[in-house]
């Protein structure tokens, strides 16, 4: 919490010079929105003025259209979806991450779309598209959808749990460890330790995407993990 105020002051110094500091700002908030829902996170004690909205944004799928309609049509097997977000800058992530993820995803008999520079892949699989954008809300309402690749950012919890789309969390700062955390008490994800990857889970990926929408408890986390763990 500290860390945060320091960083928010440095920047309320640079850009809004004329402004109170952190502190002062939230004891003068009147009314507070926050980017959650509890279907998500622990029963918590929350001050009057605070207010959860995560979920506002959610609706239903519209068409795909160009490229990925046309790739999600083609894949008889299902898709996966890899996305990181906005975590930092697109040349900023780890070149042995991508290689990583590249290698399980060229395994899998589902296709991939994954946002990312596409200058990040010098090899990119038959099953894998890399495109800098995609639309993330309509991909995972997608039936076809069996799978997502997620940093754990609040929003694509929120669109993936509305849509009934199993995660694999790989948390990358602040919140999102935490996010991952309940995702996978909940038996609404796996997760992988992204310090420690330098091949990922292929068999996890595999696992997961393979279970039916809806059937994803804590049970089957379990037999995931147990799975992995004794071969």
């Amino acid at each position: 919490e500290l860390w945060q105020a320091g960083a928010a002051d440095v920047y309320i110094k640079r850009h809004f010079p004329n402004l109170v500091n952190s502190a002062k700002l939230i004891h003068d908030v009147d009314l507070s929105l926050v980017h959650t829902n509890f279907f998500v996170d622990y029963p918590k004690l929350v001050a009057p003025n605070t207010k959860y909205v995560g979920g506002m944004n959610l609706r239903e799928g519209r068409p795909l259209e160009g490229k990925f309609r046309e790739f999600v049509d083609g894949a008889e097997k299902g898709v996966v979806l890899f996305s990181l977000g906005y975590t930092g800058k697109p040349k900023n992530v780890p070149g042995f991450l991508v290689a990583a993820f590249i290698e399980a995803f060229a395994k899998l008999e589902q296709r991939v779309i994954m946002r990312l520079d596409p200058s990040l892949v010098e090899v990119v699989p038959e099953n894998v598209l890399v495109v800098p954008w995609f639309p993330q809300h309509d991909l995972l309402a997608h039936p076809k959808t069996v799978l997502f690749v997620t940093h754990c950012g609040m929003t694509g919890i929120l669109e993936a749990v509305y849509h009934s789309v199993p995660m694999l969390a790989m948390p990358i700062f602040h919140d999102q460890p935490d996010n991952a955390a309940r995702l996978v008490e909940r038996g609404l994800a796996l997760k992988v330790d992204r310090s420690g990857l330098c091949v990922v889970p292929w068999m996890q990926i595999s696992w997961i995407s393979h279970y039916p929408r809806h059937t994803l408890t804590e049970r089957e986390v379990t037999k995931a993990m147990r799975e992995l763990l004794d071969n």
